[in-house]
């Protein structure tokens, strides 16, 4: 089960942390997310940061 991980902290930490903004219902807490499901991924567009949904 390679690339298996947890995502469970709120959005607030989340926002603080890496300076994003993060869009409401987005991030659900996951216990058991694998690496093909859509996953935040946070990348830098047009010198911002940005939370974006990926697979």
């Amino acid at each position: 089960m390679c690339g298996r991980f947890t995502q469970f902290k709120n959005l607030e930490t989340i926002a603080d942390r890496y300076g994003v903004e993060v869009p409401e219902g987005v991030l659900t807490p996951r216990y058991n997310a694998a690496p093909t499901q859509k996953l935040p991924v946070i990348i830098v567009e047009r010198g911002k940061r940005k939370l974006e949904m990926m697979r």
